[in-house]
């Protein structure tokens, strides 16, 4: 019986600040499979031609100091070294914390060469990965860490290194592989995947896609581009996963007044596939009852049904 992957049980950002610790500190471990991925980890983050005969003194190894996930502060050869590491599962960068960081460890580290590591297991939209290296941070995505501990995944016998690549190519593979047809099968990784693997162009409005809490994404529709004038369009994949097709018409997007409020339930009333909700303040219509769906064609074709309605809906305020 095979055994199963401790990371499909520990799959928080804390494991794996772990895990890269635990790596860090093995680089002179008697178990050469650790100590060379160790070594190598080292050479990858601080582009420094690190060998056997390298000599490597770690001076601290610290997790959530000033709140970083990850610090290590080495001597490579005699010379100090300071790596930042920035490691997200799903989140985001937030609350300006990159820039915070590195102006901490300037601070503190005056004669320290330093190396910022921003370490994400997921897939990175454009507009992230362009505010992270603004920052001066290095990205490494899903794909990048794949290759890193993929190209001698072969020669791996400690449980650890072989359990966390067989991880990563899990992750990667729900990241950017082909997607099961049973829709109710699908994760968050599954639909994100999902979203950026085709081309979300539909007349007259916009779709953007959004994570809620790390709990499920959700697709947010604007129509004719009016982001701040009009109710959104909300289609989750949470309740695509539970088999089931639902659209919501929200106002959380907006500051209305009780006759915006009035022309937008008339506007939706037209349609004969919302009902609407007068009494709720921002949840103000949804669809007349929840559809079955149980593979991406039955989505879409939802998808497009709803889309065009909404669309549809608003066309008579917005040629007003």
């Amino acid at each position: 019986m095979n055994q199963a992957n401790i990371f499909s049980f520990a799959k928080k950002e804390l494991t794996q600040d772990a895990f890269l610790m635990w790596l860090l500190a093995n680089h002179d471990s008697n178990e050469l499979d650790v100590s060379r991925m160790s070594k190598r980890l080292l050479r990858t983050f601080t582009k420094i031609h690190i060998t056997d005969q390298t000599k490597l003194i770690v001076n601290e190894l610290s997790s959530q100091k000033w709140k970083i996930d990850i610090l290590i502060d080495v001597e490579i050869d005699d010379n100090p070294h300071l790596i930042l590491i920035e490691d997200k599962v799903d989140s985001i960068e937030h609350s300006n914390q990159l820039a915070k960081y590195m102006g901490k460890v300037n601070e503190k580290y005056h004669s320290h060469q330093k190396h910022f590591i921003y370490y994400k297991t997921n897939l990175l939209f454009d507009e992230e990965r362009q505010k992270v290296e603004s920052h001066g941070w290095e990205v490494y995505d899903i794909e990048q860490i794949k290759n890193l501990f993929g190209e001698n995944a072969a020669a791996y016998n400690h449980y650890l290194l072989v359990n966390y690549t067989d991880h990563i190519n899990r992750l990667y593979e729900k990241l950017v592989g082909t997607l099961p047809d049973d829709i109710t099968k699908w994760d968050m990784k599954h639909w994100l995947n999902y979203y950026n693997s085709r081309t979300w162009q539909y007349p007259n409005c916009t779709v953007e896609f959004y994570n809620h809490q790390n709990r499920y994404y959700y697709f947010a529709v604007f129509a004719y581009h009016q982001k701040s004038k009009l109710p959104y369009l909300e289609i989750r994949s949470r309740d695509a996963s539970w088999g089931k097709f639902v659209a919501y018409i929200l106002t959380y997007n907006l500051e209305d007044s009780e006759t915006d409020k009035q022309r937008w339930i008339d506007a939706i009333n037209e349609s004969k596939l919302f009902r609407t909700y007068p009494n709720n303040q921002r949840s103000i219509a949804r669809n007349h009852q929840d559809k079955e769906v149980k593979n991406i064609q039955e989505f879409e074709r939802l998808f497009e049904k709803y889309v065009t309605a909404y669309v549809e809906a608003f066309s008579v305020i917005v040629s007003k």
